[in-house]
């Protein structure tokens, strides 16, 4: 069975898809053009920065053949990630694949600036009794709620034909439930300009613009998303602060361009589950933080089964800031990263908490040759930087850290980074990869590479992961 979501907005005339025969819309999204970022400079980023991309949403439990007609001829396309599909037709502006299981996947066409997401979905189940008086229903249609404060004990729900347009927050409650298949879109969200800054930047920061995140929850027990796609985020798409019981399953995130659009994003948070999730992202995708005044510890997160396409910083990442005595019992699983600027795993602790028990496995990285340097601008009218040319710029798998930053650390207390193992790690790259490590704030210890593959050969020393010294660290391995 295929069926097509319903959607209340314009299909895009200039692009054109059938899934399983039937035509299904095309939805717009911005995303990152560039890999390129600056300090918060008060404004905006400028629109030049961004691409038109598009995304394709339905729900099938078969195999699906999906031909799209694009608005060029294609030379080139490719399917991502591998596991998704395979595309077996490609002629003119027309290009076949298929579809063999539910998720997030990317058709590039003719290089990473020309992309269709497409969002697969198994039959939804457990659809709350929308009559229900603690259920908000959004039907077929737009609709403007701004920044919404939740209540506990609350359901939101979005029907496949619906834009929501605004975000979601609660604070110090339990049991709410966002949930559908509908877009929560934050593009009418906009900053609030609070302060002025030197031309050069010099004394930019956080506090030069009023911003608020997409969905967020402060001290909260037992949230639950499903099933949405969030749009163009303001700020974080996803963030907790001191929560216990948080639960993510099968949310799509696209049109990330604007300013630190972080992915999902937990703050001093314990008993957290992340499956089934695709994040197009502008900053980190996954990052597990702690926050000052927020709780003592971070325990007990599992990410797994996730698509990560990454446009600027980390995919799966720890810290830097770690303002919690203890963040440990982590575990990222069979995720596949299929494109990333900054590094593809990385654990970073820039203030006093204790990181360790930290588990990274079965994971899928895709390097692309054409992958560009991340650039920090410096001033308001800097020139965009060449692009590189193929393979020579590659982003770092492994990334370790241990210091004090000159802007995000907390007082003078260093934390640790200990017991990291890294297993069953599968990287498709054009060259030998590279790893980072930063340590001046104590050791590293005791950090486990197990099954290590590149390009279908097993790495068998810890010199082939090419970091470029290994000073201040103990007990370095690979098996």
């Amino acid at each position: 069975m295929i069926r097509i979501y319903e959607t209340c907005e314009q299909s895009a005339e200039e692009v054109s898809v059938t899934v399983g025969g039937k035509s299904a819309p095309v939805q717009r999204a911005y995303v990152s053009a560039y890999p390129i970022n600056c300090r918060w400079p008060g404004h905006q980023r400028p629109e030049y920065q961004r691409d038109l991309s598009y995304f394709v949403r339905f729900e099938a439990d078969e195999d699906a053949e999906i031909v799209v007609k694009w608005k060029n001829p294609v030379s080139s396309a490719v399917l991502k990630p591998r596991s998704s599909g395979e595309v077996f037709f490609v002629k003119g502006e027309e290009v076949r694949f298929v579809s063999k299981e539910a998720g997030g996947s990317v058709l590039v066409l003719d290089g990473y600036r020309n992309t269709i997401h497409f969002f697969r979905d198994i039959p939804q189940k457990n659809v709350p009794k929308l009559e229900r008086e603690n259920v908000l229903y959004f039907g077929p249609g737009f609709h403007d709620v701004g920044i919404m404060q939740l209540r506990g004990g609350q359901t939101v729900y979005i029907d496949e034909a619906a834009v929501v347009y605004g975000g979601f927050h609660a604070e110090n409650a339990e049991n709410i439930l966002i949930c559908g298949r509908g877009i929560l879109d934050n593009s009418r969200c906009k900053e609030k300009i609070v302060r002025e800054i030197a031309p050069d930047y010099s004394d930019a920061d956080s506090l030069n613009a009023e911003r608020e995140h997409m969905v967020q929850f402060n001290r909260c027990k037992n949230v639950r998303i499903e099933g949405i796609v969030l749009r163009d985020s303001l700020l974080y798409n996803i963030t907790t602060f001191a929560c216990s019981g948080f639960y993510v399953e099968n949310v799509k995130l696209i049109g990330n361009w604007r300013y630190n659009s972080d992915g999902i994003d937990m703050h001093n948070t314990s008993h957290a589950h992340i499956t089934g999730c695709f994040l197009r992202t502008y900053d980190d995708s996954v990052c597990i933080k702690g926050n000052v005044n927020y709780g003592d510890d971070c325990a007990d997160i599992l990410v797994e089964n996730c698509v990560i396409w990454n446009d600027w910083g980390n995919a799966l990442h720890i810290g830097v800031e770690t303002c919690a005595e203890r963040i440990h019992d982590i575990a990222f699983r069979h995720c596949k990263v299929i494109r990333v600027t900054g590094s593809a795993l990385n654990v970073g602790n820039v203030d006093y908490g204790d990181i360790y028990d930290v588990l990274y496995e079965d994971i899928d990285i895709e390097l692309d040759e054409d992958c560009q340097l991340s650039i920090l601008q410096r001033e308001e009218n800097q020139p965009l930087p060449a692009l590189s040319e193929k393979g020579a710029f590659l982003p770092p798998v492994f990334e370790l850290q241990l210091f004090k930053h000159h802007e995000y650390s907390v007082g003078d207390r260093r934390g640790k980074v200990h017991d990291i193992t890294f297993r069953d790690i599968c990287i498709t790259s054009p060259r030998e990869i590279n790893s980072l490590i930063y340590c001046t704030a104590g050791t590293i210890a005791d950090i486990t590479f197990e099954n290590i593959m590149l390009n279908g050969k097993k790495l068998i020393s810890v010199e082939q992961l090419h970091f470029p010294s290994l000073e201040n660290t103990e007990n370095f391995h690979i098996k």
